[in-house]
C-alpha cells in the first residue's frame, strides 16, 4: 500500500506530479489530471482521470501519457520526487485525520469493499504508517513501478459535446 500510494502521488497527484508537468505544463494537452489508487481485497489498479479541451487530440494525449509512464519506468523516479511525495502523503494523512467526514468515508470504504487494514499500514495510526514510509527507498519504489507499469494500460475515453 505504501509503495502504491507513493507511486500515485509521484505520477499524478498535484501540479508537481510527473504527468501533470508533462501533459499540462509542457504539452498543454489537458486541463487537469488526477491519479488515484483503486483498491479491493483481491487487488486493484491505478486510475488516471484527464480532462482535455479537445477531443481531436486523443491520440496525442495517449501517446504522451504512455511515453511519460514508460520514461518513469526506464529512468526511475528521482530522489527529489520521491522525498516530495513521501512528505506530501504524510502531511495529507495528518490533515485528513482532523476531518471527521474523511474518517467516516475511509472506515465505510474499508467495510463496504472488504478492504482489511494491512498488518502495519493504517491511515489512522501515524507511528506505524510513517515507519513504513521511512523503510521505503527510491530503489524499492522504482522496482515496484517497473513491475506494475510494464504492461500496456487499458483505458476508456468519455467524450461530451
Amino acid at each position: 500500500m505504501v509503495k502504491l500510494l507513493t507511486l500515485v502521488q509521484i505520477l499524478g497527484i498535484g501540479s508537481r506530479s510527473i504527468l501533470a508537468k508533462k501533459m499540462r505544463g509542457e504539452e498543454g494537452l489537458v486541463y487537469s489530471l488526477l491519479a488515484s489508487p483503486v483498491l479491493y481485497r483481491e487487488g486493484g489498479g491505478l486510475l488516471f482521470k484527464l480532462s482535455s479541451p479537445s477531443k481531436n487530440g486523443m491520440d496525442r494525449i495517449l501517446s504522451v501519457f504512455k511515453s511519460t509512464v514508460y520514461h518513469v519506468v526506464q529512468k526511475g523516479i528521482s530522489d527529489d520526487d520521491f522525498l516530495r511525495a513521501i512528505n506530501t502523503i504524510k502531511s495529507h494523512m495528518i490533515f485528513s485525520s482532523e476531518n471527521n467526514q474523511y474518517r467516516m468515508l475511509e472506515s465505510g470504504k474499508r467495510l463496504l469493499l472488504g478492504i482489511e487494514t494491512e498488518k502495519h499500514f493504517d491511515v489512522f495510526d501515524f507511528d506505524k504508517s510513517f515507519a513504513l514510509f521511512e523503510e521505503l527507498t527510491v530503489e524499492n519504489l522504482n522496482t515496484f513501478a517497473s513491475n506494475q507499469l510494464h504492461d500496456e494500460p487499458s483505458y476508456s475515453i468519455l467524450l461530451s459535446n
